[in-house]
């Protein structure tokens, strides 16, 4: 299934351990299954290198569907039930970060996997140009690179806010988690303005001499 998630409904979804959504017709949050006994339990949430769609592997004892159409699934859990917000066009890198349910907020990530941190921005960087290609109604990033100014500028600094409030709980999970989000939202920043990591480690690289 295809549903939309606020920041208040990943919240609920991280606390309760099962899937919470936000209503855009009813403009109110709710617990899928709450209603129809069909509650999906979280095992497992995915986010793509955008950071702006998530995959629930969920257990459910029924359809997903609100028209009881039994969900297409090589298991009886309906494990392949999907929480997306859709970037179509996506030529997605894998990305490794896995969110444990059950945790309190921000410390979730218990399965991320060291990387090589060079690879990692290059690649980043390379997605998030192609993204200039791609509709704004179909892309966070694309959005971020065309729309308002400002949108991308109080993004920024709202996540550097939220890192603050993570190293103030001194929390390291959910430091690294907001850190991600901040370099994230910082090199979109660089694509908008047109400065290349190239530039930017010759700018690094003049402060160390």
């Amino acid at each position: 299934m295809v549903a939309w998630m606020s920041r208040e409904s990943v919240r609920l979804t991280l606390e309760t351990g099962t899937t919470w959504f936000w209503s855009r017709s009813r403009q109110e949050l709710w617990n899928k299954g709450a209603t129809s006994g069909n509650v999906q339990r979280v095992i497992e949430l995915r986010a793509d290198c955008d950071a702006d769609t998530l995959l629930a592997l969920v257990d459910s004892p029924g359809p997903a569907c609100h028209t009881a159409t039994a969900p297409v699934s090589s298991t009886q859990s309906g494990r392949n039930n999907a929480i997306r917000r859709r970037d179509a066009t996506a030529n997605r890198r894998p990305t490794s970060s896995h969110y444990q349910i059950g945790d309190p907020y921000g410390s979730q990530n218990c399965n991320v996997q060291p990387g090589n941190i060079g690879e990692t921005l290059e690649g980043l960087a390379v997605t998030i140009h192609a993204r200039r290609d791609v509709s704004p109604q179909e892309s966070y990033t694309a959005r971020l690179l065309t729309d308002v100014e400002d949108e991308l500028l109080k993004k920024l600094a709202e996540e550097a806010s939220e890192i603050i409030m993570a190293c103030k709980d001194r929390d390291h999970d959910h430091i690294r988690y907001e850190a991600g989000d901040l370099v994230y939202h910082l090199l979109v920043t660089l694509e908008r303005y047109g400065i290349s990591l190239d530039e930017l480690a010759g700018e690094l690289n003049a402060r160390m001499k």
